[in-house]
């Protein structure tokens, strides 16, 4: 690769110095076919997937951690037993890893049937057209690679999160856990702490997963929210490729599109239709240089470029691209008559941004280079990407001026799709009934494949953030409840002392928001680090977006607050009397 790409900059270096007024500034890139179909098919927005997905394992883990710390603290005088009859730390903590990790696998194995059903709905959310292009034509299948991976991630799980609470609960002062009556342990502070810092941790995961999905489920939302400039109701797409062999002169392209578009024309409820060569999200694209007439001529490699549309009159009409200055074309505007442009309204911002741009001339450097006059002005329209939110300069060109073989038909009409292109595929077998005709669709349908995969991926993160943020409420409660068990002696001579039901909740509740604080912070800052990846994810919100993290922030500390309030509740009604009577 870096011998070939050497060898290929060295002929683009030759090819500047022979053509500098073509190829200054040029380049070439070499690729690999494999990170070219792997950043075509999104490769970074299933990398963060999978990051979001470690995230949740994570925050899982953490609480079943906590779950045995928890378990290993209420049977420390048992351990104790074991450990005075001659069982060793080493055997005490094999077998509480052994236990921990029996919880992992039956979890895995759990999470291989709900994953099972998780595949049925991915698969049947691919649209039709799109499974052609994809590996085992969109069947997504377990097989025993998938199967032993995630035999293997909940095996390395529960040795990895089950060692600290083994380590920590096999430490035990036999003598005094012997001595104690009541069978109960109140747990060390290493446990303590080790509680704390799961919880301090899972928050922490919880807000990185639902900042994250907060900015891509905004931004999907923007997106899809977004006016692209055209109404794509209604309107129906035929893509047709005319043969060269047989249409071989401009005059008989013209004449075959002048034929099916009059044809389409006539049938029942359709309102408009017209042709252009680039119809929106079709992804395809041919750009061409520009520079206005009676400007001084731009450097080598720096003329700029627009959007090279080829269109007929109707075409606007049928998108319902709004005109605003100036006229649309007409049959005036044939071969043999001046030629003349339409741009948009970024173009004429760019090249004229305190001027009129009507009857300015623009010098398209095309196989055949025209002086064009401009003689009208419409809206932007997103063209190719959900992700671009900036318009790029744009030219229409009458299609009698310069015809297409490859060109789509647009058709409104209120008519049923599916009959309208049974219609239109006659219409279009009886100018030529040896013309291939390609998939007619809706343009909703085509603009929806284009957001299919951003929509699945911000789907899929809404609900592991959900998934998180759960999970993390479940922590939370779980190191509070087993507090307040822990403590109840205490509570109840707290409050046999005079302290109001009001400050054993602040109590608990300022312990619990305490470590949601904590751990806020942290993923806060977490959070600001995994964002920049989202940036080539993101359109139209800023990854440091301070709205979104501030909501955020508030929602995992209403969560925390919520998860702390039943402990505290079960706080304050403990009795006193019982309480001391049972310690």
């Amino acid at each position: 690769m870096a011998s070939a790409q050497a060898e290929l900059s060295a002929i683009m270096a030759q090819l500047e110095k022979a053509y500098p007024k073509t190829n200054t500034h040029s380049g070439v890139v070499l690729q690999s076919l494999k990170d070219a179909i792997g950043q075509e098919a999104g490769n970074q927005p299933v990398l963060i997937l999978f990051w979001i997905v470690g995230f949740v394992l994570l925050i899982a883990c953490a609480n079943v951690a906590n779950l045995m710390l928890s378990r290993a603290t209420g049977r420390a005088k048992e351990l104790a037993i074991r450990s005075a009859l001659g069982a060793g730390r080493y055997r005490l903590i094999r077998q509480l890893l052994t236990e921990t990790v029996i919880v992992f696998i039956t979890g895995g194995v759990v999470g291989v049937f709900f994953g099972y059903w998780w595949l049925g709905w991915i698969e049947a959310a691919i649209p039709a057209r799109i499974k052609g292009y994809l590996l085992n034509y969109g069947q997504v299948s377990l097989d025993l690679s998938t199967l032993a991976y995630t035999f293997c991630v909940a095996l390395l799980a529960g040795i990895i999160f089950g060692l600290a609470p083994a380590l920590s609960s096999s430490k035990l002062d036999v003598n005094s856990m012997l001595k104690d009556a009541t069978g109960r342990a109140t747990g060390n502070r290493s446990g303590s702490r080790l509680r704390s810092a799961f919880v301090i941790a899972e928050v922490a995961l919880a807000v990185v997963i639902v900042v994250c999905s907060a900015l891509m489920i905004r931004s999907f939302v923007g997106i899809t929210r977004t006016y692209p400039g055209f109404k794509q109701e209604n309107v129906l797409v035929a893509n047709l490729a005319l043969p060269e062999a047989k249409y071989k002169s401009p005059a008989e392209i013209r004449g075959f599109y002048d034929q099916v578009l009059e044809r389409v024309r006539a049938l029942p409820q359709v309102e408009s239709a017209g042709a252009d060569q680039q119809v929106p999200y079709a992804n395809c694209c041919t750009t061409l240089e520009v520079t206005v007439v009676g400007r001084p001529a731009p450097d080598p490699g720096q003329v700029p470029g627009a959007r090279y549309s080829i269109v007929t009159p109707e075409y606007f009409n049928a998108m319902q691209i709004s005109l605003t200055k100036g006229r649309n074309f007409s049959t005036a505007d044939g071969p043999s008559s001046m030629p003349v442009v339409i741009i948009n309204q970024e173009l004429a911002r760019q090249f004229w941004p305190h001027q009129d741009p009507m009857g300015q001339k623009l010098h398209l450097h095309a196989a055949q280079d025209v002086d064009a006059t401009i003689v009208g002005i419409v809206a932007d329209v997103k063209m190719q990407s959900v992700m671009n939110y900036h318009h790029d300069r744009e030219i229409y060109v009458p299609f009698a001026q310069d015809p297409s073989r490859a060109t789509g038909i647009v058709v409104r009409s209120t008519a049923d799709h599916a009959t309208l292109a049974d219609a239109i595929r006659n219409v279009i077998w009886s100018v030529d009934s040896e013309q291939p005709v390609s998939a007619i669709q809706p343009l909703e349908s085509i603009i929806a494949e284009e957001y299919f995969g951003y929509g699945i991926i911000s789907q899929l993160m809404g609900y592991f953030s959900v998934l998180g943020l759960f999970l993390g409420a479940i922590g939370i409660y779980g190191v509070m409840a087993f507090m307040v068990a822990q403590r109840t002696s205490e509570i109840g001579i707290r409050i046999a002392l005079g302290a109001q039901p009001i400050q054993i909740m602040r109590l608990v509740v300022g312990r619990g928001l305490w470590l949601a604080g904590i751990g806020i912070v942290i993923g806060i800052a977490g959070a600001l680090a995994m964002s920049r990846l989202l940036v080539f994810m993101l359109a139209g919100i800023s990854p440091h977006d301070p709205l979104t993290f501030t909501e955020v922030a508030l929602l995992i500390a209403a969560v925390s607050l919520a998860a702390c309030y039943i402990p505290a509740r079960r706080a304050m009604r403990i009795d006193p009397i019982a309480a001391v009577r049972y310690e």
